[in-house]
Order: C-alpha cells, then sequence, then structure tokens
C-alpha cells in the first residue's frame, strides 16, 4: 500500500506501469503500441479527450496487421504467457494492462487515467490530434452513409474528400 501511494494512487501506478511496458518495447513495437492505443481515444473538441471500446480487427489492423501486431496487442493486455514476456521483473510476476478484453472481440483501455496522468499517451494525443480528429469525422460520415441505405446522394465530394 505504501509503494502504491507513493507512486501517486491509480494513476501513478499505470503511469509506471504503461512507462515500463513501453520502454521494454522494440522500436518498431513500440510504434505499433502507439497506433493500437490511439485507436481507444476520441478526441475532444469541447470537451475532454475520452476513451472508446474497439473491436480486436480494428486495433490489429491500426498497427499495421499482421502476426507482430497481434503479438503487441497480446504483450499490452498482458495476456502473453509468463515464457513469452519480456522485460522487466515486475512484469514478469504480474504483467502490466494496458488494454482490457471485455470479450473476444471487445478491447478497451483499462483505465481513462491513461489519457490524463500518462504524458506519453498525452503526447502521442497531440501529435496526432488533427489525424484523429480526421478520422472521427470520417467514421461518422460512413455511418451515416451506411444508415441513410448507401444512397450516392450522402457520398462527399470535393474538398470534403482532399
Amino acid at each position: 500500500l505504501n509503494d502504491y501511494n507513493t507512486l501517486g494512487g491509480v494513476g501513478g501506478s499505470l503511469r509506471k506501469g504503461a512507462t515500463d511496458l513501453i520502454d521494454g518495447l522494440s522500436p518498431d513495437d513500440r510504434e505499433r503500441a502507439h497506433r493500437i492505443l490511439l485507436r481507444f481515444v476520441r478526441v475532444g473538441r469541447e470537451s475532454m479527450d475520452a476513451r472508446v471500446p474497439c473491436s480486436r480487427p480494428e486495433v490489429i489492423a491500426a498497427a499495421g496487421g499482421g502476426e507482430q501486431a497481434e503479438r503487441v496487442l497480446l504483450r499490452l493486455s498482458g495476456s502473453l504467457p509468463p515464457s513469452e514476456r519480456e522485460g522487466r521483473t515486475r512484469d514478469s510476476i504480474a504483467p502490466i494492462r494496458l488494454i482490457s478484453v471485455r470479450s473476444e472481440d471487445e478491447l478497451d483501455l483499462v483505465h481513462e487515467e491513461l489519457l490524463r496522468r500518462w504524458p506519453q499517451m498525452r503526447d502521442w494525443i497531440e501529435e496526432d490530434r488533427k489525424l484523429l480528429e480526421r478520422a472521427e469525422a470520417v467514421e461518422t460520415a460512413a455511418d451515416q452513409w451506411v444508415q441513410s441505405g448507401q444512397a450516392p446522394s450522402w457520398l462527399s465530394s470535393g474538398p470534403l474528400l482532399a
């Protein structure tokens, strides 16, 4: 309990664990983790940034797909078997989890505090804010198009596609 309080409670513990986990990855896997973790972020224009659940296929695609993307996801969710874990001694005892597996297909960040108290995540969000906003706008437009019955009149054209 003293260590927990010294670290700063939930936010401090998550910050330290997240930093340790990411620092233990190769540069390529760190970039995959960056893409995976940002997939769970909905940027706020007039509100705070928030976490959003995602499907496994969405997350794997965000990291470039393939076996290595799946492996990084397993690492971030603490799901690798102990014999395959890399990194810190603490991680070999109790794996650090940044992503929770809600069901076979639904994933989420373990806690909103990752968005608020982990400097690396805040930096990634700020670096990619415009891209995240644009991706969200495209996803919203695509959802509206599907809800319209895929009417051609709902398709964007001209400067909206630039």
